[in-house]
């Protein structure tokens, strides 16, 4: 089937997006308000965009009538967020984050989630995520009416202390324990069952083509 996304409308190609681009890491991110308290919400339009230098973006949709959401408009003006990785433990709490709260409410409390100060930046961490970047805003580029995608510099790095050989600094990802965004409402997806396929060099693959 071939599907022009121009004709078939937003809630098609919504759940054709959603559907097609899994497992998607989530990121629950807190910023400032204006008033000094936290926001926390979580995104799974995310991902690295790069490690030279350390980069991340994600996207933020909009509410309710096309409306800026409060993480997007909070990164615009203050230009800091931190996002904070989500595991199996934290799945429940990122969920009552996500409900669509008056903006005078904060998603933390409602969630018994614990913030704790960053090193380098205003916005606080989750205390009890696995690990939490501290970010400045690099760019935010307004993609439709309400919707932007954020770009930050990653500037520091938050890892539970289990969970990093801190001579290799590699991180231990059988204990991490992370989860993805599937397809619908409600989906995710756990990151315990992998397999490995080693890339093949130019040398290898002159080699098998040699056989």
């Amino acid at each position: 089937m071939d599907i022009t996304l121009d004709d078939a409308g937003m809630r098609t190609a919504h759940r054709l997006m959603t559907s097609l681009v899994v497992p998607r890491p989530i990121a629950l991110v807190t910023t400032r308000n204006e008033n000094g308290t936290v926001n926390t919400a979580p995104f799974s339009f995310f991902n690295c965009m790069c490690a030279d230098p350390p980069t991340v973006a994600f996207g933020t949709g909009w509410r309710g009538e096309r409306l800026e959401k409060d993480t997007s408009r909070n990164i615009r003006r203050e230009q800091e967020f931190v996002i904070n990785l989500v595991d199996e433990q934290l799945v429940e709490q990122m969920n009552i984050c996500a409900i669509d709260f008056q903006s005078e409410l904060e998603e933390h409390l409602e969630a018994r989630l614990q913030l704790v100060e960053s090193k380098v930046i205003s916005p606080p961490r989750i205390a009890s995520a696995p690990a939490s970047f501290e970010c400045t805003a690099l760019s935010s580029v307004e993609i439709g009416e309400g919707c932007y995608v954020h770009i930050g510099s990653v500037k520091h790095i938050h890892i539970r202390d289990e969970l990093i050989n801190p001579e290799t600094m590699r991180v231990d990802t059988d204990h991490l324990g992370l989860v993805g965004r599937m397809h619908g409402p409600g989906w995710y997806a756990r990151t315990t069952d992998r397999f490995q396929h080693k890339q093949i060099t130019v040398e290898q693959w002159l080699d098998r083509a040699e056989q």
